[in-house]
């Protein structure tokens, strides 16, 4: 799941002709507050607080991330899984120079799952992973999501998806770009419905209810 953090990509904090204000430049494992040095945001830019964590069966890790970033994706949060690993995250903002956002809240973690179906894979070498695994969503996961990264450092370029369940608001963050120290970041989010399948117990108890119904 370590490439679903690259949703720090919402800090797409350019020294650009222009700017507009400067905004704290802060990454911290510690806490939800830091603040240590300024940056200048290109004219379009505010600045933006992103909380985020992922978890797997080993705990979990939290980031707290401060920046420049784009208007729309303030005031989002989401979630993103797959079997034995999630990720969740919560970003906010403010728009006037030296501001601090309020501090963002983490959705919280479902681990109910329903019935709704997706498949997943991971890639660290390419995009658009394909597979016909098949994993159970939870209840505030109502889309299968596909993650597709390309890092452009020079002439070196690294390649990778994955694919999972998500919630609609995870969704709705769709193309993410940024360059900053030479180094450019394209996401794209591609999104789809459940499948929502009846489980093999759900399924007999139909199977014989109806069976039940004929004979009497």
């Amino acid at each position: 799941m370590a490439s679903l953090l690259a949703v720090v990509c919402l800090l797409s904090g350019l020294l650009a002709p222009g700017y507009a204000i400067s905004c704290a430049q802060c990454l911290t494992t510690t806490s939800t507050s830091c603040g240590s040095s300024a940056l200048k945001c290109a004219s379009n830019l505010v600045c933006i607080s992103i909380y985020q964590s992922t978890w797997t069966k080993n705990g979990e890790r939290k980031q707290f991330i401060r920046g420049c970033g784009r208007k729309r994706d303030c005031d989002k949060s989401g979630v993103f899984s797959i079997p034995e690993s999630k990720y969740r995250f919560s970003a906010t903002c403010c728009d006037t120079s030296s501001c601090t956002p309020k501090t963002p809240v983490l959705p919280d973690f479902n681990f109910n799952l329903t019935t709704k179906t997706c498949t997943y894979c991971v890639s660290s070498t390419d995009t658009d992973c394909k597979s016909e695994q098949v994993m159970n969503c939870t209840k505030n996961e109502e889309k299968c999501a596909t993650q597709n990264s390309i890092i452009t450092a020079g002439s070196n370029k690294q390649k990778s998806s994955v694919r999972g369940c998500a919630s609609k608001s995870y969704c709705e963050l769709k193309e993410q770009k940024s360059e900053s120290g030479g180094i450019k970041t394209n996401i794209v989010i591609k999104c789809s419905a459940c499948t929502a399948l009846y489980s093999a117990l759900t399924l007999l108890i139909t199977v014989t209810a109806s069976i039940m119904a004929n004979v009497f």
